[in-house]
């Protein structure tokens, strides 16, 4: 039976979802599904509690391959089990083991699973903290074969203490399988103790069915100081992942604990980092230098240059085994808790905010703090390189995103809800090859040693197409809205009457406030043109209903801009004090027999950048005997409705001129007429290239362009290409055509780099800040690529703009601006402008007809409160630390009314409008 807190996932599912839109993410959310693993988990009260089964440190517990997923746990028996399931069915089939019983009670003891493509076999190891290896393997063409054999234990090999024959592993702790590339396997585990470990590598061969070469890779010596400690004299790794990432390398990192030899004081500090481009056997640091060589005997230690990435002090009590890993682009990611300030004391447990650090391709490390705080975090990328972290707080599972579409600097919530566990580990596999987070957890006990259920629960992730969001080509494009709102107003003694559910649209000249003097106002949610491009065209159409001969003659239209978006078509009278005033007349247009349109494209250009709706007006110019009416938006005939018709231009240029210089011999070639750039440092000068870009961007200046990616899809590369850093750099120098740049005569680049990418299928350099000085400079962007490694096999070519196929062209995709000036709120109700989306909460539906349901970014205890629009208080709310709470509005009257927030503890007030209906 589900339990009470996995069941409420039903009930908020789809507001979770809705807050994720308000925030702008290109993913979302859309389906879950909740499996029993098993009723009956094993849970005990020991050393570190309650179970073994989602122990933090445990890679692969549950993992996916060939159409099945794979859970390892101990069952309430105390047996070993392992079960395995269709990722598109629910039903289990489990093995327990009847070979070993378990008589530990230590958390740590998890279990962890490999599996080796080219020999089908299933790996277990399970049960260790600093003791004998307990492990297990299949037979082989197990899961390569799955329907061929019955799922029993006879499948599987007695408990061993050894991989190699004849060398029985001991004091083993954290054992990781990592599948490798080339469908081997990799053995990883801590030999020794807490604070005086080596980390060992053991390699497995899938062709021949064996495990060999068994070293330290990473070694516990030396003597590290400490100001409150003193000296200590060895230390272990706590790694918070091991993994390959789409390109075949290997990427580890991990937090240093040392325990002090005279005080027995435990504490972590700092994260190192090593990848290897030959899948383990040599390893670098961050500075690319070799640091450990499992063929020599080279071990890479804490002092080793380049190792350490972010100096964390003892005295922040970082936390480890934390979130880690790796998206497409080969940038690595690490996010951490630890405290903000530093404590008297070094230690291990410290209590703060998430902070983010990632590695760019310049081997740059960036850090940012998130305004998220919980238990140990895990993080997953996608195929698109967008990252999800999961995390326990307050007794919720959270999980937020971020997009490489702005460089990770927006996290978002989607997803939100109380489980009834403290911990759950994570398919690590499931996600990029199946589109979906799926992690395993288990329910608290009640008594510590009752048995409880055990669960796998599968999100399922939906992706935005919106080439805007994504950093991809746009082509030129019509957006058509509709609006919001429409009515006429009516003076004299239709003062008072509303006319929001006509059919017509009527305008008229006549004496102020008199029944013959008619208005029409429109009203349009422009959100969907935040972020886009540049808007070429707008234009207000609107379709003739009714007219006079002389109406169409005569009669001139005005086209205002009114500042208030205050109102809706059914509140809106003659006599309102809503009613919005005329601010500014755009545009006057003839009257017609079919329909009119007004041209309000630079208003649209500026207005998208400051509000989120927008207020139009028309009004006869003179006073003459004839008349027009216009279709509503109720009307009958859905072509004749009124519509904003916008042309937005391409989010994309090609280059004037695109080539490369190559030198030594080659010095005095030209190749601006080939199909490829080439991007080389080969230490041989004749092999050097260098590539070089030209693009016209003076139709750009002014622009509200946020962010500008120069994108370049790979033709070719050798095998070294993938940890290469390609490296865009300013060129000021313009005066250069294609046909004829070489080597010697080559313009001078910038030391400086813009901005780096490894060598991938499509790169994407960020030159920002280069293409706004020039837009608003010369117009003309000249931009240079080169390698920043020194290598004979680290060649990247990349497809010209003389290639046949166009959308392989290089691209400056220029992003535009979406965000909308802050309002300060100081008192319930201002004014009758509208305000805008505030990015920390989401209220929805909005319009709503019973209940408005709001999403908060971060906790917040204070007060919420629900205005009219003449600033009286309809509703009021105590909030404590609460992320989500719901507004009953089924006995308001239909309008307009304002949601003002105040966090009482940060001294922050949010505010929304929100439209009951």
């Amino acid at each position: 039976m589900r339990t009470a807190g996995l069941i409420r996932f039903v009930f908020v599912f789809s507001t979770i979802c809705s807050a994720v839109v308000a925030y702008g993410q290109n993913v979302t959310i859309t389906d879950y599904k909740v499996n029993i693993l098993d009723q009956n988990g094993e849970t005990f009260d020991g050393v570190f509690k309650p179970n073994a089964n989602t122990n933090v440190a445990v890679q692969d517990g549950l993992t996916t391959y060939n159409g099945y997923q794979y859970a390892g746990y101990f069952n309430s028996d105390h047996r070993l089990c392992l079960a395995r399931r269709l990722v598109t069915q629910k039903n289990w089939q489990k093995i327990i083991f009847t070979d070993y019983l378990k008589t530990s009670t230590d958390s740590h003891n998890g279990i962890s699973l490999g599996i080796c493509a080219n020999d089908g076999t299933i790996h277990i190891a399970f049960d260790h903290h600093a003791n004998a290896l307990k492990y297990k393997v299949s037979v082989p063409d197990l899961v390569n074969n799955p329907g061929a054999f019955t799922w029993d234990e006879n499948l599987f090999s007695p408990v061993r203490n050894y991989l190699i024959e004849g060398q029985a592993l001991s004091l083993l702790t954290y054992p990781r399988f990592v599948p490798t590339p080339d469908g081997n396997l990799q053995f990883y585990y801590r030999h020794n103790y807490p604070g005086n470990g080596d980390c060992r590598i053991v390699f497995y061969d899938g062709v021949t069915s064996t495990w060999n070469t068994n070293e330290i890779f990473i070694s516990k010596a030396g003597v590290y100081f400490n100001q409150t400690t003193g000296n200590s004299n060895s230390r272990s790794q706590y790694h918070n992942h091991i993994m390959f990432d789409d390109q075949g390398t290997l990427h580890t990192t991990f937090t240093w604990r040392e325990v002090n030899q005279g005080s027995g004081t435990q504490y972590n500090h700092d994260i190192g980092y090593l990848f290897s481009e030959d899948g383990g056997v040599t390893w670098m640091s961050n500075n690319y230098t070799k640091v450990a060589d499992v063929n020599t005997g080279l071990k890479a230690t804490y002092f080793s240059p380049g190792i350490v990435v972010a100096n964390i002090a003892p005295e922040m009590q970082m936390i480890n085994d934390q979130a880690h890993s790796v998206d497409r682009k080969g940038r690595v990611h690490v996010i951490v808790n630890h405290r903000d300030t530093p404590a008297a004391t070094p230690g291990i447990f410290g209590a703060g905010f998430y902070k983010h650090h990632y590695r760019n391709a310049l081997g740059v490390w960036k850090v940012s703090m998130l305004p998220f705080q919980g238990a140990r975090p895990k993080m997953l990328s996608d195929a698109q390189g967008n990252l999800f972290l999961l995390y326990i707080f307050q007794g919720k599972l959270h999980i937020i995103t971020a997009s490489p579409a702005d460089d990770y600097v927006k996290w978002s919530l989607i997803f939100q809800e109380t489980i009834p566990a403290a911990s759950f580990i994570m398919d690590t596999h499931r996600l990029y090859n199946h589109g979906e987070i799926s992690i395993l957890t288990q329910q608290a006990p009640a008594v510590l040693g009752d048995p409880t259920p055990i669960y796998v629960v599968d999100f399922k992730l939906e992706y935005s197409e919106d080439c805007y969001k994504n950093n991809t080509p746009c082509e030129q494009t019509t957006v058509n809205l509709s609006p919001t709102d429409d009515a006429s107003v009516r003076g004299g003694q239709y003062a008072d009457v509303n006319y929001g559910s006509e059919n017509q649209l009527a305008v008229k000249k006549a004496a102020v406030n008199t029944q013959n003097h008619l208005e029409t106002f429109l009203r349009f949610n422009i959100n969907e043109l935040k972020g886009k491009s540049k808007i070429l065209n707008a234009k207000l159409r609107l379709h003739v209903k009714n007219y006079s001969g002389q109406g169409v003659i005569n009669t001139q239209q005005e086209l205002h801009y009114c500042e208030s978006n205050f109102w809706t078509e059914i509140m809106l009278k003659y006599n309102s004090p809503l009613k919005p005033a005329f601010t500014e007349l755009i545009d006057v247009q003839q009257g017609s027999t079919t329909f009119v349109e007004w041209d309000l494209t630079n208003l649209l250009q500026a207005q998208v950048l400051n509000e989120s709706w927008l207020t139009l007006a028309i009004a006869e110019m003179n006073n003459t005997n004839g008349f027009i009416t216009f279709h509503s938006k109720e009307s009958g005939n859905a072509s004749k409705r009124p519509q904003l018709i916008v042309t937005l231009a391409k989010n994309y240029i090609t280059p004037l001129d695109d080539t490369y210089a190559r030198g030594g011999v080659h010095a005095g070639a030209s190749h601006g007429s080939e199909i490829e750039v080439v991007i080389k440092d080969d230490g041989n000068d004749s092999f050097d290239r260098i590539a070089f870009l030209k693009f016209d961007v003076s139709d750009y200046a002014g622009q509200p362009v946020e962010r500008v990616f120069l994108q370049m899809q790979r033709k070719a590369m050798s095998s070294a290409a993938p940890t290469t850093p390609f490296a865009a750099h300013f060129v000021a120098d313009d005066n250069w055509e294609e046909q004829s740049l070489n080597w010697n005569n080559k313009p001078e680049y910038e030391a400086a780099a813009l901005s780096g990418e490894f060598g991938r299928g499509m790169m994407d350099w960020d030159v920002t800040d280069a293409f706004m000085d020039e837009a608003n400079g010369d117009g003309v962007l000249s931009l240079a690529l080169k390698s920043n490694r020194l290598g004979s096999l680290r060649n990247i070519n990349l497809f010209s703009k003389n290639e046949n196929n166009a959308t392989r062209h290089p691209k400056l995709i220029i992003r535009y601006s979406s965000t909308s000036p802050t309002a300060q709120i100081a008192s319930p109700y201002i004014s009758q402008n509208s305000w805008p989306n505030n990015p920390e909460l989401a209220v929805f539906p909005n319009p709503a007809d019973d209940d408005f349901t709001t999403l908060l970014q971060n906790e917040i205890s204070g007060i919420a409160t629900l205005y009219s629009i003449s600033g009286a208080v309809v509703k009021q709310l105590n909030l404590t630390a609460a992320s989500q709470f719901i507004i009953q509005v089924n006995d308001l009257q239909p309008g307009i009314y304002l949601l003002r927030i105040e966090d009482l503890e940060n001294n922050k007030v949010l505010t929304e409008k929100v439209v009951k209906r």
